[in-house]
């Protein structure tokens, strides 16, 4: 493949991959369309040349749901990011885990 090709696939699966509603990349399709806490904002940043909103909106969505609080029972602690979630129309932060 050509250069060309080569980038024009990407750019492809990358837009099959992205979250239409967030905006950030889902861990693959279908059995993984879930955000993935460290590995997606890891892609994202690997993706910032190539499409910046991806990192942007990655970062927006773990910062919104970042802990404050201490909760033993889900790992919970201040300053701790999402680690994985599968995003669906009327999702529950308390089914969440974080590590």
């Amino acid at each position: 493949m050509i250069k060309k090709e080569i980038l024009k696939k990407l750019l492809k699966e990358i837009e099959i991959l992205k979250n239409k509603k967030y905006g950030f990349l889902n861990a693959g399709i279908p059995k993984y369309k879930r955000l993935f806490g460290r590995d997606s904002l890891i892609s994202a940043w690997q993706l910032f040349n190539i499409d910046h909103r991806i990192t942007k909106n990655t970062l927006k969505f773990l910062a919104r749901y970042q802990r404050k609080k201490i909760d033993p029972e889900r790992d919970e602690e201040p300053g701790k990011i999402l680690h994985k979630h599968q995003i669906e129309k009327n999702f529950i932060l308390k089914n969440w885990i974080f590590t």
